[in-house]
Formats: structure tokens, C-alpha cells, sequence
């Protein structure tokens, strides 16, 4: 009888379970992927996809179902699930908001909801989930307060909430004395951080940011020495960094501040903290000079960021930058830095992205850089730095992005500029370069050029028209001669001509109408032929595509009406024919319908 007790129990247990996943399938709207068409009486339950039972008693014990792309809420009946350890439904396009039943799940360890479209007020009743030791619901839209219930999950070492949740940190978040990772970024939360986070003595994950939190760098976290990654951006922060704040973490290893108030000098102390990888400061109002020590200590280091743009550092570049010799990327845009580039910034061999634009460098471009094969975006822009563009740049192979405009440089634009073959944007506006522009053939990817406001001078090349990816050309003030080809010439008239050209990227047929505005009374022609256009409406008019009002290559007016090119040639060759093409011309029916049709057009 105990055997069959035992068997019964079994039974109606596994009932349970597969009703209550039954119950679940129901309010499934969704399933494109078809992740649960194995969920029927043809197969046993523990061999229903991403359904996990225990070898004992044959009860589900884990559903995991992350990243199957189902739209619909969830049930109550998964509280029924009285086994179930872990449950994982991340990534999915779950709607409504977590029934408070799966607080139920008394023996439930890991809960993930993350990366749905959840919302409502986060449940307390998931605090009677006791042995939860991971809660992962960020990236989500859930609303009002943290709940101050989960202060009493005295097991969960990872929680994971957002994202539009509002008031104040509870301080109940201090009795979780086991957490390890505390992730409450991208929400609205208010406030300073709780004085109680200190006593979370194992906690090596902190994330904050995109908040609305104030008040000075949280002094509670000065003394939580297991700390390797805090997250502090996008807040409202103030106040100065204790000196020895990089003695505080000796594991730190990622440390983002930006987008606060902080103010003072950098604390040179932060170079001691020797397995940092990456440093964010920027958008800030530090004040001072970059520490000479700041980078000398980190001359066998593993830092590859250094991000301290938009603050207002004076002084120079320090020459010890260059020791940081795993140095991928390096930012110190909008600031007021002076003076000439360190020649050894040369030695970062690992550097992708270099940004130093809008301060007050001057000096020439060391030709070191141009050894960093690795760049693949630099920005010297808005300073002003002199000299001619190292003719080595062409071995920058990898580099998508470069800005060298509004600086000083002089000399020809460097015929290895058209080996680029990953560029995709390049600026140089706003120089002194000289001479005829290069080949840029190459770059097949090539979207932005702008070479304007130079010197450059010679014929606008030809290879423009071949670069199909090219989206954004200003070659506009500088001594450039040509244009159109006289070989798409249609005809030309009192005001100006009509060439035949293509737009990309469908190779669509176009006439140009381009007006002669150095004539009198041809800036009134364009203005009587757009006007005239625009009120009048037939079918056999062509339509316009678009106009144009602006700069040519010599900063000159420019104004053109772009129509689809019409291969039968213009009315005027068919009434009065002046070539073999028309030699037919037009009998005496054909000329009346045109008589009409312009009638009703101007009528």
C-alpha cells in the first residue's frame, strides 16, 4: 500500500505540473518559431521542450524558454509548479505583469523575466521565494517602487530590476548579505544611495546608472573593498573624489562616472588600482591637468579606456600617455588642452579610437600614429594643429572614420588617402590644402566626404560618379573647375543648360536643368519656372524630382530642376526638327492633340 501511495502521489503530482503548463500554453498569443507544438499528451511532460524534471520524482524542475520569441502574459498557474527551481522566460515578448501566485514557489531559485515587455508594480509576494539566489527582471516596464520585501531574500547574490521604477533605493537593500551583483540601472530612481549598501561586504557589481540619484559619490562605497565593476552614469552626482579613492578597490576593474557633476582634480591615486580596465570620467567639470603619474603607473597595465572628454582639463597632453601601451581607446574631446600630440602616443600599438578634438592643440601631427595599423576611427577636429596629413595614412587599413577639419594643416591631400578601403566618413573641411584632389576609387565604402573650404584646385575627377555608396559629397569653396561632362549635354538655352546624369542607387535616368546665374534675370527664371510648375498639373507634363538651391565647388550660387529623363527628346525637336532623329516630324492629328493638351494645361 505504501508503493501505491507512493505511485498515486507521483501521479497526480506530474497532473499538476502538466496542467499547469497546459494553463500556460493557453496564453501563449504567439509561437512563430513553433517552441511549444511538442507540448501534448504524445510525448511525457519531462520531454516537452525546454522542460527539465527531477530524476526521483519525475516533477518539472526548470522551464527554460529564453529567447523563443512568444508574445502572450503569463499564467498563475506556473505558482503551481511546486518544484520548480529555476524558470527562465528572458528575451521573449511576454506582456502583463508577474502574477503574484509565483510567490508560491517556495523551492524556486533562479527567476529570469529579463528583455520582455512586462509591467505593472514588481510583486512583494516574490519575497516569500526564500531560496531565490537570482532575480533578473531588468529591461522590462515596470513601474512604482522597488519593493521593500526583497530586503528579505537573505539568499539572492544577483538582482537584476528595471526599468521605469521611481522613488528611493529601500534601504532593506542592505540585509541582502550575500548579493554579488546589484544592477538598478536605467530607471528613474531618486535620492541618495542608502548608507546601508556598505554592509553588502561580497557585492562586486554595482550598476546605477541612468538614474535621477544626487548627492556626493556615495562614501558607502569607499569601504566595500570587493567592488570590480561600479556604474555611476548618467545621475546627478557632485562633489569632489577623495584622494585615495584608488587604494579603496583593489580589484577594480571598470569604473564609469560620466555624465555627473563631479568637480576637483582626478585623484592620481586612481593609477594604483592596477587591474582597472576601463576609466570613464567624461562629461563632467574636473578641473586641472591630466596626472603625469595618472598614466605613468599604468606602464604594465591592462587600461584600454580612458574616456575624459567633455570636462574642462587644462595643460598638456602628459608624455607618459604612451606607456599605457594597451591603450584602445583614448578620449579627451572638449576640454582645454594645449599644446603638441606626445610623440609616444605612438607606442599604444592596440588603439582603435582616438578622440581628441575641439581643444587647443597645435603642432604637427606626429607621423608615430600613422603606425597604429589598429585605428580604425580618429578625430583631431577643432584645434589647431598644423602641417601637412602624413602621407602614411593610406596604412591605416581598418580605419571607418576620420575628422581632420577645422584645423591648420597645409599641403596636398596625401595620395594614399584613396587606399582607405574601410573608410566610410571623411572630413577635412575648413584647412588650408592645396592641390588637385586624389584618386578615391578605392574606399568602395565611402559615404561622407567633405573637402570644402579649402584650397584645392584642378577639375572635379570623374571617379565621383562611380562611387556608388557615396551619400554626402561637399567639395563647395575651393578653386575646382568643370562640372557636368559636355558628352550628357542635351541642350542648352537662354538661362542656362540641360545635362543627363543618374542618381543612385537605383541608376535612375535624370535631366539636370542648370541655370546660368552669372546672367541677368536667371535667378528670376528659376523662381517664374518653379512657380509655374508647381500650379500646373497634366499628364503629359514631367514631373519635377526635385530642385536645387545651393553652393557649387567655388562657393558659388547653385540652382538646378532635376526631371526623369525623358528618352524621346524634348517637344521642341519634334515641332521643329533639326536632326535625322525627328526627320518624320509630326503629321497634322498628332499636332492638334498637342494643341489640346496644352490648352487644358493652361486653362
Amino acid at each position: 500500500m505504501k508503493f501505491l501511495g507512493y505511485t498515486t502521489a507521483f501521479t497526480l503530482g506530474n497532473e499538476t505540473d502538466r496542467a499547469s503548463f497546459l494553463a500556460f500554453k493557453t496564453e501563449i498569443t504567439e509561437d512563430s518559431l513553433g517552441a511549444l507544438a511538442s507540448w501534448n499528451n504524445s510525448l511525457h511532460i519531462c520531454k516537452w521542450a525546454g522542460v527539465a524534471c527531477g530524476l526521483k520524482h519525475q516533477r518539472v524542475t526548470s522551464l527554460n524558454l529564453q529567447g523563443l520569441k512568444l508574445s502572450g502574459t503569463i499564467s498563475p498557474h506556473l505558482g503551481n509548479l511546486s518544484f520548480l527551481r529555476s524558470l527562465d522566460l528572458s528575451d521573449n515578448y511576454f506582456q502583463g505583469g508577474i502574477p503574484p501566485e509565483l510567490g508560491n514557489l517556495f523551492r524556486l531559485q533562479y527567476l529570469n523575466m529579463s528583455f520582455n515587455f512586462l509591467g505593472g508594480h514588481i510583486s512583494a509576494n516574490l519575497s516569500q521565494c526564500s531560496n531565490l539566489t537570482a532575480l533578473v527582471l531588468d529591461h522590462n516596464y515596470f513601474v512604482g517602487q522597488i519593493p521593500y520585501e526583497l530586503g528579505y531574500l537573505v539568499n539572492l547574490r544577483q538582482l537584476y530590476l528595471g526599468n521605469n521604477l521611481t522613488e528611493s533605493i529601500p534601504a532593506s537593500i542592505g540585509n541582502l548579505a550575500a548579493l554579488r551583483v546589484l544592477y538598478l540601472s536605467y530607471n528613474h530612481l531618486q535620492g541618495e544611495v542608502p548608507g546601508s549598501i556598505s554592509q553588502l561586504r561580497d557585492l562586486a557589481a554595482l550598476g546605477l546608472s541612468d538614474n535621477n540619484l544626487y548627492g556626493e559619490f556615495p562614501p558607502a562605497l569607499y569601504n566595500m573593498s570587493s567592488l570590480r565593476f561600479i556604474a555611476l552614469t548618467d545621475n546627478k552626482f557632485t562633489g569632489f573624489l577623495i584622494p585615495n579613492i584608488g587604494l579603496s578597490w583593489p580589484n577594480l576593474d571598470r569604473i564609469y562616472l560620466a555624465a555627473n557633476f563631479f568637480t576637483g582634480q582626478i585623484p592620481y591615486s586612481f593609477s594604483n588600482a592596477s587591474n582597472l580596465l576601463q576609466l570613464e570620467l567624461l562629461g563632467n567639470q574636473f578641473t586641472g591637468q591630466v596626472p603625469f603619474e595618472f598614466c605613468f603607473n599604468w606602464t604594465t597595465s591592462n587600461l584600454g579606456t580612458l574616456a575624459l572628454s567633455s570636462n574642462q582639463f587644462t595643460g598638456e597632453i602628459p608624455s607618459s600617455i604612451g606607456n599605457i601601451t594597451q591603450l584602445i581607446n583614448f578620449y579627451t574631446a572638449t576640454n582645454n588642452l594645449e599644446g603638441s600630440l606626445p610623440l609616444n602616443l605612438g607606442n599604444c600599438l592596440e588603439m582603435q579610437s582616438l578622440d581628441l578634438s575641439q581643444n587647443n592643440l597645435s603642432g604637427r601631427l606626429p607621423v608615430q600614429l600613422m603606425q597604429i595599423t589598429t585605428l580604425r576611427a580618429v578625430n583631431f577636429s577643432y584645434n589647431s594643429l598644423t602641417g601637412s596629413i602624413p602621407p602614411d595614412i593610406g596604412d591605416l587599413r581598418h580605419l571607418v572614420y576620420a575628422d581632420f577639419s577645422y584645423n591648420r594643416y597645409s599641403g596636398n591631400i596625401p595620395i594614399s588617402m584613396g587606399k582607405l578601403s574601410a573608410v566610410t566618413i571623411l572630413y577635412t573641411q575648413n584647412n588650408s590644402l592645396q592641390g588637385t584632389i586624389p584618386y578615391f576609387g578605392g574606399p568602395l565604402s565611402l559615404q561622407y566626404l567633405d573637402l570644402s573650404c579649402n584650397n584645392l584646385s584642378g577639375q572635379v575627377p570623374p571617379f565621383f560618379m562611380n562611387l556608388s555608396s557615396l551619400v554626402y559629397l561637399n567639395l563647395s569653396f575651393n578653386n575646382l573647375e568643370g562640372g557636368f561632362s559636355s558628352e550628357n549635354l542635351i541642350d542648352s538655352g537662354s538661362f542656362g543648360t540641360v545635362d543627363k546624369g543618374t542618381l543612385s542607387p537605383d541608376e535612375t535616368v535624370i535631366a539636370v536643368n542648370v541655370l546660368h546665374l552669372h546672367l541677368p534675370d536667371a535667378s528670376k527664371s528659376f523662381m517664374a519656372e518653379c512657380q509655374a510648375l508647381r500650379h500646373t498639373r497634366h499628364r503629359n507634363l514631367v514631373k519635377v524630382i526635385t530642385a536645387c538651391s545651393s553652393s557649387d565647388f567655388q562657393g558659388n550660387d547653385f540652382k538646378a530642376i532635376v526631371y526623369p529623363f525623358m528618352k524621346n527628346g524634348s517637344l521642341e525637336e519634334w515641332l521643329h526638327p533639326k536632326s535625322e532623329r525627328h526627320h518624320n516630324g509630326l503629321n497634322i492629328i498628332q499636332r492638334i492633340n498637342i494643341l489640346v493638351d496644352v490648352a487644358a494645361a493652361i486653362s
